[in-house]
C-alpha cells in the first residue's frame, strides 16, 4: 500500500510542472496576431512607403522552446489586392518586445510591415521595393497569410483595422499642437466603460483645422458633423466628469480657431462601441492643419490603446484557418 501511495505521490509531483505551465496561458501554442481595431495613421516617403507593426503573442510548446521562424508573410485588402508582404524568413526573436524567459510561456512582440512594400528578409536585414508607384489615402486590410513550421496559415481581421496615409514632408507646426488626451469615463456606472475621448491642444490662433484623420469601426459617415464637438473652453472636462454630458459645438471642419486652446470630442455611438467590441482599440487621431500663410502641416497628439471596458483585460486574436 505505501508502494502504491508512494507512486502517486510521484507521479503527482511530475504532473504539477506540467499543470503549471499548461495553465500559464489559455491560448494554444504558436502564433496569435492581436486582433486592433480603429486606425492606424502613418506619414508615407518619397517611395509611397512606410512602416507598421502588428502586436503578436507567441505561446511556447516548452519553456526552453526556441523563437519561431515565419516564412512568406503576404497582408490583402478587401479586394483581394497584395498591400504588404514579407519575403523569406522572418525571426521573430528580433520584434520581441520582452525577453523571452524560460518560465514565460506568453511572449509579445510585433511583426513589422511595409505598408505598399514587398519586403525582403536577408542575412544583413531586409530590403524593400514598392508594390505600387501611387498610394490610397486608406486601406483596410482583411486577411494574413504566412507559413509557419512548413503549415500554410490564414489570419482574417474582420475588416475592424484602417490604415490611413499621408505624405508631408513639412510635419512641424512651431511649437503648437500640443496634444494630452483623456477618456470620457464618468463616474457613477456599476460597469465602468470609456463613452469618448477628449483631446486637449495648444494651438497657435488664426490657424485653420482642415482634416482629421480619424476612423472606427462603425463610425456613421456623418460623424465629424453629428457627434464630433469642440470648445474653446479647456475647464469642460471637469463639467463632463461630473454631468456625465458635454457642452460643445458641433465640429464643422474646416475650423477656424481663434483660441490659444482647443478641446476636441469623440464620442463611441452604441453601434461603434458593438462593433469594437472587446477588440484592441487603437485610436491616434492625426490633424491637418493649415497656418495663416496657406502652408498646409500634419500633427499627431494624443489618442488612446486599449479596451472599451474594464471587465475584461484579456486580449483577443484574429480567427485563425489552416488552409
Amino acid at each position: 500500500m505505501k508502494k502504491f501511495l508512494l507512486i502517486i505521490l510521484l507521479l503527482l509531483v511530475l504532473m504539477v510542472p506540467f499543470i503549471w505551465w499548461g495553465d500559464q496561458s489559455d491560448l494554444p501554442n504558436g502564433i496569435h496576431f492581436e486582433k486592433q481595431s480603429g486606425s492606424i495613421v502613418m506619414q508615407v516617403d518619397d517611395s509611397f512607403t512606410a512602416p507598421f507593426q502588428i502586436p503578436v503573442v507567441w505561446v511556447k510548446s516548452h519553456p526552453w522552446e526556441k523563437p519561431p521562424v515565419i516564412n512568406n508573410l503576404l497582408l490583402l485588402n478587401q479586394s483581394g489586392e497584395k498591400i504588404a508582404a514579407i519575403n523569406g524568413e522572418y525571426h521573430l526573436e528580433n520584434s520581441l518586445s520582452q525577453r523571452s524567459n524560460w518560465y514565460e510561456r506568453e511572449v509579445r512582440g510585433e511583426v513589422e510591415f511595409i505598408l505598399n512594400g514587398d519586403k525582403t528578409m536577408d542575412d544583413f536585414g531586409y530590403t524593400t521595393k514598392p508594390i505600387s508607384n501611387t498610394l490610397k489615402e486608406s486601406y483596410v486590410p482583411t486577411e494574413l497569410q504566412l507559413t509557419y513550421e512548413g503549415n500554410p496559415y490564414v489570419y482574417t481581421f474582420d475588416k475592424l483595422l484602417k490604415l490611413l496615409t499621408f505624405h508631408e514632408n513639412n510635419y512641424e507646426l512651431n511649437s503648437s499642437w500640443e496634444i494630452d488626451s483623456f477618456y470620457f469615463h464618468h463616474q457613477g456606472e456599476p460597469e465602468p466603460k470609456i463613452k469618448g475621448l477628449f483631446l486637449e491642444a495648444n494651438v497657435i490662433p488664426d490657424t485653420k483645422l482642415e482634416e482629421i484623420l480619424l476612423w472606427l469601426p462603425g463610425m456613421p459617415e456623418d460623424y465629424f458633423e453629428e457627434y464630433a464637438q469642440y470648445t474653446f473652453d479647456t475647464d469642460s472636462i471637469q463639467a463632463s466628469n461630473t454631468t456625465s454630458s458635454f457642452g460643445g459645438k458641433p465640429l464643422t471642419l474646416p475650423l477656424e480657431i481663434s483660441s490659444s486652446n482647443i478641446l476636441l470630442y469623440f464620442p463611441f455611438t452604441d453601434e461603434m462601441v458593438e462593433t469594437i467590441g472587446g477588440s484592441t482599440l487603437n485610436l491616434f487621431p492625426h490633424f491637418k492643419v493649415e497656418d495663416k500663410n496657406g502652408n498646409i502641416f500634419y500633427r499627431d497628439g494624443g489618442g488612446m490603446v486599449g479596451k472599451l471596458s474594464d471587465e475584461d483585460d484579456h486580449k483577443e486574436f484574429l480567427s485563425l484557418t489552416t488552409e
